[in-house]
């Protein structure tokens, strides 16, 4: 058309991972500590977007889907505390009584603008809205550390881990000056949040101590660029 270029993409991945190691203290097969999983997680990504042009005007409007599913069940985060010590924890996470999730599949909606407008035929300005995620670390959700020697979990995976996400704005102006010398002027302002960061579960006693991931890391960014 001649004032709109449509674009569609879709993104499938279907992986497979998988990790097991043994390490045995002092050559003892007693005292194990072993690293192991095996997950097949699914992700969907789904744009389409218009790109417009009118009179000198370009405008760039989107949208995004992004799906994610762990695609299975994984040990329950959440139920740690319910054993009293370290080895009741290990116990029952060795002999298969612990109990497993299957968590939620994650699902994202992002919209994406980007406006730029000529003032002159030396100038112009621009707007850029967006929102953008990425999945999350594959550590976080399901790396489990069991440590037979002490014996106790030393680290369990959180698969109930949503996107980490950033919404970013943008203002600025552009500038040719005696087809010499641009001048840029624009302003940004981004916000990080849903970050992982490492948490530990730990009751006063310190008869059970575990840690894991959960989303409490976020940043803000602002500031003027010049040019």
């Amino acid at each position: 058309h001649p004032a709109h270029e449509l674009k569609f993409g879709l993104e499938l991945d279907f992986n497979t991972l998988k990790e097991d190691r043994l390490h045995w203290h002092n050559e003892d097969s007693t005292q194990a500590f072993t690293r192991n999983y095996k997950v097949n997680p699914i992700e969907v990504g789904v744009y389409v977007q218009d790109k417009i042009e009118f009179q000198g005007m370009i405008a760039n409007i989107g949208v995004r889907f992004d799906y994610f599913d762990v695609n299975g069940e994984r040990p329950d985060i959440h139920q740690a505390l319910t054993y009293a010590t370290d080895r009741e924890l290990h116990e029952a996470y060795t002999d298969g009584t612990y109990p497993n999730t299957r968590p939620n599949a994650k699902t994202y909606v992002s919209p994406r603008i980007g406006i730029s407008h000529p003032l002159s035929d030396k100038s112009k300005i621009y707007f850029n809205y967006g929102h953008f995620v990425q999945t999350p670390a594959s550590e976080g959700l399901y790396h489990t550390l069991v440590d037979g020697a002490r014996p106790r979990i030393t680290f369990m995976g959180n698969p109930d881990i949503n996107y980490p996400s950033t919404i970013a704005y943008e203002l600025g102006f552009d500038m040719s000056i005696n087809d010499f010398f641009q001048l840029h002027v624009g302003g940004f302002y981004k916000d990080y949040f849903d970050y992982e960061s490492g948490m530990v579960y730990a009751p006063s006693d310190q008869s059970l101590v575990m840690e894991w991931y959960d989303q409490n890391n976020y940043i803000e960014t602002r500031g003027i660029e010049i040019e």
